[in-house]
């Protein structure tokens, strides 16, 4: 990847089978893809998983071979293909030309982000051009924010008096506005007379990085995504943060932080209309203790988690959490049949007409149930076959608020 650049349909071919992959439950006869790939593509830290888009990481990789023949010319890469196809101008400045090898396109190609992102450091000032280049250090693009071009000064050089090694302040300000007068003027002149340097200039380092140009391809530099942004970036990383810091199993954890979807009521379940309208949900969360009127500043459902997770200890947020993750995956409970030994009470429950027993509290809550369910029955089995449910009742009965057991039986039936 770091030398050809991948066909689109090859990129999307291996992302197909790593998503298969991601998602795939051998158990099961049909996967479920619970978000999508370019949802899992963001940073952990704000949401995703991660993952990279193999295209643009692609041409990031690429990006790093141009920098090389750019940063240093003398290698013999950077010889050998300047000889070849650009030997009268530079990398920047080059065409593909004809009958290009496909190392040669491929590095061609990857040049638009480096010719738009790469700067100069200065140092004798006798390079760099005022108005075409970067090289103002705290300008956005780091390039004169002007449409009247002098000719009389062309180069940086122009604006620095080198015999006493200081910028002609007046020259600056008559050329350019306030600020940008004042970032040049804080520039440091070296009395050394080193070389001007190329620099990367999304690296504190100023050389390039597959990683800053990466996260410039996929992000555009700004890692804040739009379904995010009624928070800020590091009020977003805070609360990921800490979901990816609790003690519990990591699907849940995956789970909780890209599915979307409430299989009940059809709606987002990341969304305010969720939280305040769905029944299920709004059932569950409160008799959890868990606070679902939200303030006035509260307009999404990212801003109502974050604060939760603020006003909330560790106990508190396993709880909320292991709550999401199941109502996200009420899809695989909706046809259910349950065993039980109470006779009596299952006789009760199966029964159609009225029921006019001590136990008609108990039926009317199950019957009440049933409109959660495509499918739910009751069917009786005998008490030796209910040793560990015994058990866990027990065990219940001495403990307060509930209780959770993912993946690992408690230590009593073990």
């Amino acid at each position: 990847m770091q030398c050809f650049l991948f066909p689109s349909s090859l990129c999307n071919e291996l992302e197909a089978i790593l998503n298969i992959f991601w998602w795939r439950n051998y158990g099961a006869n049909k996967d479920i893809h619970w978000a999508k790939w370019s949802d899992l593509c963001f940073p952990k830290s704000m949401g995703g998983m991660g993952f990279r888009n193999l295209a643009q990481f692609n041409i990031a990789l690429l990006v790093k071979q141009g920098w090389n023949i750019v940063a240093n010319p003398s290698c013999l890469l950077a010889r050998v293909l300047k000889e070849k196809y650009f030997p009268n101008t530079e990398l920047l400045h080059s065409r593909v030309g004809r009958h290009p090898s496909y190392t040669w396109k491929s590095i061609w190609c990857a040049q638009g982000l480096l010719e738009s992102d790469i700067g100069w450091r200065v140092g004798s000032s006798y390079s760099i051009n005022i108005w075409s280049e970067a090289w103002i250090d705290g300008a956005a693009n780091g390039k004169v924010a002007t449409n009247a071009i002098n000719p009389n000064f062309t180069l940086v050089s122009d604006l620095i008096d080198h015999s006493q090694c200081i910028q002609r302040i007046e020259v600056v300000h008559s050329l350019f506005s306030e600020v940008q007068a004042n970032q040049i003027l804080s520039m440091h002149i070296s009395s050394y007379n080193p070389n001007d340097t190329v620099i990367w200039r999304h690296d504190r380092s100023g050389c390039y990085l597959v990683k800053s140009g990466y996260r410039l391809l996929a992000h555009g530099g700004d890692l804040q995504v739009s379904v995010l942004n009624t928070l800020t970036a590091d009020q977003v990383r805070r609360l990921y943060s800490a979901l990816w810091s609790l003690p519990i199993p990591s699907k849940l954890k995956v789970i909780f932080a890209i599915t979307t979807n409430c299989s009940l009521c059809a709606v987002d379940l990341k969304t305010v209309d969720h939280i305040m309208f769905c029944s299920f949900t709004t059932n569950i969360l409160s008799q959890l203790r868990i606070p679902i009127i939200l303030s006035s500043l509260e307009q999404s459902w990212i801003m109502w988690l974050s604060n939760l997770f603020d006003q909330f200890d560790e106990k508190k947020r396993v709880l909320l959490v292991v709550s999401i993750w199941a109502i996200c995956l009420r899809t695989g409970f909706l046809s259910v049949i349950i065993e039980g030994d109470a006779l009596t009470f299952i006789n009760k429950v199966n029964c159609s007409g009225i029921d006019r027993s001590s136990l008609r509290v108990l039926t009317k809550q199950v019957h009440d149930m049933r409109a959660f369910f495509s499918f739910l029955s009751f069917s009786y089995v005998g008490r030796s076959c209910y040793a560990v449910v015994h058990l866990l009742a027990r065990e219940g009965r001495g403990s307060f608020g509930p209780r959770f057991c993912i993946e690992e039986a408690p230590l009593i039936v073990e």
